[in-house]
């Protein structure tokens, strides 16, 4: 199945050491590595040498929010991997009130595109948007929850090689006379006890952010007791 792989680059840490070696024209060892797949054996042993370099904080550094996306499409293994990702997201109480839809057909993702007069936009260009929900009475802290979810999908994407966005629906507006929930629960054809929390748009980036310098994070919000 790892033919179906074209990686056309590998990610390197802020350190400019590579994230994950390709192999096989650039798929099969990426895709080990960055899912801590080691029971492909022809690869086992290259890719238990770079697990090591995986760590989370080299996730965080080089996520950045992307909007402009590759005419590529994510493919089917990823999404599995995403899906998997999502449902293993922690809940308060192990509740678990999240509910998440994985659209990937390309109207349907540009009419979700105008779930906000701004900032949902981009959603059009994307491969794959995730609309992540909850049934509210599941949980009081439903929105925490698909929060954490929402957050986890991005790092997971990252860790992928995939960009993602985060667009905010909760207490946002479609128009004048319609929010942003109201109108994605329609166009869903969600069940009116679904609360939407956010939706986050996926694909291959097709622009470049460098991690932002770790002496320009605001140290001054780190609060001392």
């Amino acid at each position: 199945m790892h033919e179906a792989f074209e990686w056309s680059e590998v990610a390197e840490l802020e350190s400019g050491k590579p994230l994950a070696q390709a192999v096989r024209n650039g798929g099969c060892l990426k895709y080990c590595c960055l899912t801590n797949c080691l029971h492909h054996g022809a690869v086992q042993g290259a890719a238990e040498s770079y697990i090591g370099e995986i760590i989370m904080l080299d996730i965080l550094r080089n996520r950045r929010s992307i909007r402009t996306f590759k005419d590529k499409e994510v493919e089917q293994e990823l999404i599995e991997l995403l899906m998997e990702a999502a449902l293993r997201s922690p809940t308060s109480r192990g509740s678990n009130p999240w509910r998440f839809l994985f659209v990937t057909d390309r109207a349907l993702l540009e009419e979700l595109s105008r779930a906000k007069p701004s900032g949902s936009g981009f959603l059009k260009g994307a491969r794959l948007g995730v609309v992540i929900s909850a049934v509210e009475e599941e949980s009081n802290v439903w929105i925490e929850d698909c929060s954490i979810a929402s957050i986890i999908l991005q790092l997971t994407g990252q860790s992928m090689g995939l960009g993602s966005c985060w667009i905010q629906i909760r207490n946002r507006m479609h128009n004048s006379d319609q929010s942003s929930e109201d109108y994605i629960k329609k166009t869903l054809h969600l069940p009116e006890n679904l609360r939407v929390e956010s939706m986050i748009a996926f694909g291959y980036p097709d622009e470049k952010k460098t991690p932002i310098p770790k002496d320009e994070l605001e140290y001054e919000k780190i609060l001392s007791g």
